[in-house]
């Protein structure tokens, strides 16, 4: 129960920080008013939730992580330097894909990396960022020519997926963290052949001592 208590504990407070942090974006995005993220409401929601889902799922995979390592300095410089490199190579992996749609079987290898590359959370964000922002550019050029081009962001097409993601993630992190700090003895099947065969040891030399 302590084990348990001590992780949600700290998740919270590490969540609840992050949460000013995003805070503190959402202001920064209203203030300047970036149209690509401020122009419609379901766009600025989809952010805000791409954000919050990166921190949930971000915060216990680093708390698994951490746990490969002594040192707490180099663990975390591990999981940054990780999580920078993931969401570099994922996200140019699939505009490189994107790029070269036209030849014949790139969309099919593009959508199976996509699926694959979930498992990230800074793919799941940098990615649903970009369709988000390529949804408003789409929605922006509709207006120019009287279609309506936008496409409700939490579909699966936009950042759906990466939503269902990045939540199932945060759930299956936390509960390998708890599982890994759990006390789990496994019972020894050897413990009382090696008990028995003891005993008939110290018997035998008993009797032997006697005799002599």
């Amino acid at each position: 129960m302590f084990v348990l208590v001590y992780w949600l504990s700290t998740f919270i407070w590490d969540l609840v920080y992050y949460l000013i942090l995003i805070s503190l974006t959402m202001i920064l995005i209203k203030i300047f008013n970036i149209s690509a993220f401020n122009s419609r409401a379901l766009t600025t929601r989809a952010i805000f939730c791409l954000l919050f889902l990166y921190g949930w799922s971000s915060i216990p995979l680093v708390y698994c992580i951490v746990r490969l390592f002594k040192d707490t300095g180099t663990a975390f410089m591990t999981a940054f330097c990780i999580w920078l490199f993931s969401g570099m190579l994922t996200c140019v992996a699939d505009l490189m894909l994107t790029l070269y749609a036209w030849v014949p079987g790139i969309i099919r290898v593009q959508t199976i990396l996509s699926r694959c590359f979930l498992i990230f959370p800074p793919y799941c964000l940098g990615s649903g960022l970009v369709h988000l922002m390529r949804n408003e550019l789409m929605a922006d050029f509709g207006r120019t020519i009287d279609a309506n081009l936008y496409v409700n962001p939490f579909s699966m097409s936009l950042v759906g997926d990466r939503i269902v993601a990045m939540s199932l993630m945060g759930f299956v992190a936390l509960i390998i963290t708890y599982i890994l700090d759990l006390d789990i003895r496994f019972p020894n099947i050897f413990y009382r052949v090696k008990k028995t065969k003891k005993k008939f040891v110290n018997k035998k030399n008993c009797f032997f001592s006697s005799y002599l």
